[in-house]
């Protein structure tokens, strides 16, 4: 259409049309009608794994922190209890347990397995306390995230800012754009900043579409890999046509474009449209009738857009609130016991094959002092 306004072949062009600086070249635009920002369109976060949720509670250096904790007060207890022996000559019962019992005997206090240990020392009495303290706020901090972890849907990260684009590119996420609109033109031409290194990305055919329903149809093809770049208001529009459920639109915003009418330059009657467009913009009409298009197409959405897919289905009811917790919630505790039992059962073996070569090598020496008693 530019090229047909630019050659005179039309009078003027209609449309979407983002105002530019390389079409403001052969063009004459009139003042914008429409102003918005831009936004970054991607897949719909998917719901993550909860194989492992039982030991998403913390962070894996603070489950090494805890099991440090354990051995230290396994440690600590036997320090002082041996040398309470040391200087009052033994004689208590606890001084009978050994490294071993002592550090078990707190881990059973951390996972709330009821046991106490008998000791007339005051000073092994305020360790002990101090201990059932910490696996008191350990195990209270634990089982509360746990059960919020569990019965409140977690979802994937999304696609919220240009940052996370970047990010995203280690992944095999790469950005899409409309061929030549103000927004492939804002990154091919930044030299510094996030918008320079978005546009290093955008360099083949795989990076342009040619429209927003292009655009917004990459999303869903991409099955996760892509992220379309475009105005707020023709994305939504298409994510409602095509499935909103299906999309996130991140909540960034950036680019700043204005939309005009297409004028020959030079054209007398560009005034005149200014003038116009004015007084439609001061009465709200463009706003009234960007708000009137988006309800009809939310009022037509359950006949419009029959391609929502049972998946989007199924992350809608789940966004409704949390559920009962079901064995697909907890299989974690149950990989733990797997887990648990094969280790055992290489244990075991290598126990076997352990005393079975001490054995021998036992049988093999009293054949040899029985040999040298001969």
């Amino acid at each position: 259409m530019i090229g047909m306004v630019a050659r005179r072949e039309a009078h003027l062009a209609i449309d979407e049309i983002t105002i530019t600086a390389a079409r403001e070249a052969v063009v004459d635009f009139s003042r914008p009608y429409f102003m918005e920002s831009s936004a970054c369109i991607s897949r719909a976060p998917e719901e993550k794994s909860r194989a492992f949720a039982v030991l998403s509670p913390f962070p894996m250096e603070v489950w090494a922190s805890i099991g440090l904790s354990v051995i230290a007060i396994g440690l600590l207890l036997r320090a002082v209890r041996t040398m309470i022996g040391w200087l009052r000559g033994g004689g208590e019962g606890m001084v009978r347990l050994t490294l071993h019992d002592l550090t078990f005997n707190m881990y059973r206090s951390l996972v709330v397995q009821g046991n106490r240990i008998h000791t007339s020392q005051w000073s092994l009495r305020v360790v002990i306390v101090a201990w059932y303290l910490y696996c008191y706020n350990i195990y209270a901090l634990y089982s509360g995230t746990l059960t919020a972890v569990l019965a409140i849907p977690a979802y994937e990260r999304p696609i919220d800012t240009l940052s996370d684009v970047l990010q995203a590119t280690s992944n095999g996420l790469y950005p899409v754009v409309i061929r030549e609109s103000s927004i492939d033109f804002m990154f091919q031409t930044a030299t510094s900043g996030i918008y320079h290194d978005i546009g290093r990305l955008i360099t083949g055919d795989r990076n342009y579409v040619d429209a927003p329903p292009s655009g917004i149809a990459a999303v869903l093809k991409g099955k996760g890999k892509v992220a379309y770049i475009d105005a707020r208001l023709s994305s939504e529009i298409q994510m409602m046509l095509q499935g909103r459920d299906e999309f996130f639109m991140g909540r960034q915003s950036f680019i700043p474009q204005g939309y005009g009418v297409v004028c020959p330059s030079g054209a007398s009657y560009r005034e005149d449209f200014d003038m116009v467009l004015e007084r439609l913009v001061e009465a709200g009409l463009v706003i009234k009738w960007k708000a009137d298009e988006i309800l009809k197409l939310n009022q037509q959405r359950p006949s419009a857009s029959p391609s929502a897919s049972t998946t989007g289905r199924r992350r809608r009811g789940r966004r409704g609130g949390p559920g009962a917790i079901t064995i697909t919630h907890i299989q974690g505790a149950f990989f733990i016991y797997v887990i648990g039992g094969a280790l055992a059962l290489v244990a075991l073996i290598m126990e076997v094959v352990l005393t079975k070569k001490v054995t021998v090598a036992m049988a093999r020496r009293v054949e040899e002092e029985e040999e040298r008693g001969e």
